[in-house]
């Protein structure tokens, strides 16, 4: 586990466990914290969840964050 990087899915969260596989975010190392808690945690429908891990597998280079806004 790292510090940053998705949160582990729950067992009872197949919805968000298959988004996760079809977007290949299930292969992120996951971590305390990630780009979703950031943004809003439980409180975003899970189509929103993924598609800001979706965000963060394509940008994790700490070097293209410095980027994020443009």
């Amino acid at each position: 586990m790292r510090f940053v990087g998705p949160r582990p899915a729950l067992f009872n969260q197949q919805d968000l466990i298959t988004l996760r596989k079809e977007q290949g975010v299930h292969a992120l190392v996951p971590g305390l914290t990630g780009w979703t808690q950031v943004n809003g945690r439980d409180e975003l429908p899970i189509p929103e969840k993924v598609k800001l891990d979706v965000a963060y597998l394509q940008r994790q280079s700490l070097s293209n964050w410095s980027n994020w806004g443009q």
